[in-house]
């Protein structure tokens, strides 16, 4: 797992190592040399899972690859571009954070029915049900954050193979 695809250097976004070596992302550097900062820097944010590195984490799949889209001008339906999309899935998630993403993607799910549902009370109706979503709401959000909090933690607590802590941008 790593946490750095790119550094600043006096105000200029330059690429990691990684960039340089993983041969999926050096394929993008090399393949597309006027737009390879865009495509990584979406494939990046499309993929890592953790918010204390992504600031669209917190976005529903489709708002992010939409924000993102926009953003970045990439056409996500670019074979590199999915490939490093899913090769970033890949080196970032813990156990922990896979269960958190799939905790998210339940709560959005629940939030657009939340949004669409025609009320419809009775002994077919849906009310009780809204009203139980509801009422949980507040326990739903205080897990999602104690377990974002428990992923972080474990993110952070990875050693090397040497059993030294790990450095910028190197977790094993």
């Amino acid at each position: 797992m790593i946490t750095d695809l790119f550094t600043m250097e006096n105000g200029i976004v330059s690429l990691s190592l990684h960039c340089y070596i993983i041969p999926e992302f050096k394929n993008i550097v090399e393949k597309y040399p006027d737009a390879y900062v865009d495509m990584l820097a979406y494939a990046f944010y499309v993929g890592c899972p953790f918010k204390s590195i992504n600031p669209y984490a917190d976005f529903s799949e489709e708002e992010k690859e939409e924000r993102l889209k926009e953003t970045f001008h990439v056409f996500p339906d670019n074979k590199d571009v999915l490939v490093a999309v899913e090769l970033i899935k890949d080196l970032y998630p813990t156990k922990g954070m896979k269960y958190v993403q799939s905790i998210r993607s339940s709560i959005d799910k629940t939030m657009e029915y939340l949004d669409n549902a025609v009320i419809r009370e009775g002994k077919d109706g849906n009310l009780a049900d809204i009203r139980g979503m509801q009422k949980d709401a507040a326990k739903v959000l205080e897990s999602l954050t104690l377990m974002e909090k428990n992923a972080e933690e474990e993110k952070n607590n990875f050693r090397t193979k040497a059993g030294r802590k790990t450095g910028l941008g190197e977790i094993l």
